[in-house]
């Protein structure tokens, strides 16, 4: 019967894995790229998040999540700032379409939400729904991966 091929790195060249086979193919794969298995799916995501996120607000639209009208009332610090009655600045990151943002900047003529995301359709669907109910110049959303250095590298 054939056993592995010599060099470890590469499959085997039979039909069956014996049991010595078995405990070999497990460290090979575990030592893939220097990544544990979980490592390399967590970077698989990771690279593909900005693409995927797209791809979801590409079919979902503004349709998935709720608006979040709670948070004035979760969010002690936020309640004080907004019962001021002066301007307010929000910063949502992560915002998708505004789910946050929009809410407050509709209930509180004084506030001004900026949203950050790394979709680009969200943002597009954040801005043009912000545009169309005449409050883009105080509810606007940016395409940004803070994850990411300005210079490309990650942070």
């Amino acid at each position: 019967s054939a056993g592995p091929v010599d060099d470890e790195t590469e499959f085997f060249d039979v039909d069956f894995f014996a049991e010595g086979h078995v405990q070999l193919a497990a460290k090979i794969l575990e030592a893939g790229a220097g990544l544990s298995r979980g490592e390399r799916e967590l970077a698989r995501f990771e690279q593909g998040a900005a693409k995927n996120w797209d791809i979801f607000y590409q079919r979902n639209t503004d349709k998935f999540f709720k608006d979040r009208f709670y948070l004035v009332k979760d969010f002690e610090p936020l309640r004080a700032a907004l019962a001021t009655g002066g301007t307010t600045d929000v910063l949502e990151v992560g915002c998708g379409v505004g789910n946050t943002i929009r809410p407050l900047t509709e209930r509180f003529p004084f506030c001004r939400g900026y949203g950050i995301d790394f979709a680009a359709s969200a943002i597009d669907l954040l801005n043009s729904k912000s545009r169309d109910e005449g409050r883009l110049d105080r509810c606007v959303g940016f395409v940004c991966d803070i994850s990411q250095d300005p210079d490309g590298g990650p942070v």
